[in-house]
């Protein structure tokens, strides 16, 4: 589009005068330009005067020029390795916090009181010790059975109750090693036996036992014979 040269009369002929005056008038003949153009392209109203409607531009978007803090992992793959601390550090304090729970129920079930024992068994049964069979050839070479279970100088003894110590052709000396020595004590209080030794520190007694005899723990004395253990009522006044 030419601008109109009837719309500022004149104003060629300033251009001539110098170059200053030929720029502005110029700038004047652009703004002209875009003037005519915005009276062209906007609608008219009723009293047929032109509305411009303004533009809106929306601002450029800035790019995210963050430095990164790793030259390794990107923003996302920081946040995710934070993320996996997070849910460690509460992982351990909730194991720390369960341990403490433990220990202090433990220790809670220490100072409870404690449970009363449980009451001593009515009946109690003293045992008895029968030589059933004597074998001696010599000091290194023997074998005897008592209630049943063989002793051979050949095996190592293995019942921690009962051991032989001394063998000969006629007679056999056994160590009584008894789990319930209170009762023991009892018997020998009632009748103590020079052939019979009790040695109340250790807990140990000691018997000589002929071919076809037992010794009996209830009276602690050996006879003729084979007896059959002895049973007792500890509590003879309970129904």
């Amino acid at each position: 589009m030419q601008p109109n040269r009837n719309i500022m009369p004149g104003m060629w002929r300033l251009a001539w005068r110098g170059p200053g005056l030929a720029l502005l008038c110029f700038a004047l003949m652009g703004a002209q330009v875009i003037m005519a153009q915005v009276n062209a392209s906007a609608p008219a109203t009723a009293a047929g005067v032109p509305v411009i409607t303004p533009v809106v531009v929306a601002p450029e978007e800035k790019p995210d020029n963050t430095p990164p803090t790793s030259i390794f992992f990107s923003h996302e793959d920081l946040q995710r390795v934070k993320n996996a601390l997070e849910a460690y550090e509460r992982s351990k304090r909730e194991k720390q916090n369960t341990g403490e729970t433990k220990a202090n129920d433990f220790l809670n079930q220490l100072t409870d009181t404690a449970p009363a024992k449980p009451p001593e068994p009515k009946m109690f049964t003293y045992p008895q010790f029968f030589l059933n069979s004597l074998v001696y050839h010599t000091s290194d070479d023997w074998v005897v059975l008592v209630n049943g279970q063989r002793f051979s100088s050949q095996v190592p003894q293995q019942n921690a109750e009962l051991r032989v110590v001394g063998v000969d052709s006629d007679k056999v000396t056994l160590e009584w090693h008894p789990q319930k020595l209170d009762k023991v004590m009892e018997s020998w209080d009632r009748g103590p036996n020079p052939d019979v030794t009790f040695d109340r520190v250790n807990g140990i007694v000691t018997f000589t036992l002929l071919p076809n005899q037992t010794f009996s723990t209830y009276v602690m004395r050996a006879a003729e014979g084979k007896l059959a253990p002895m049973t007792v009522n500890l509590r003879p006044n309970e129904p």
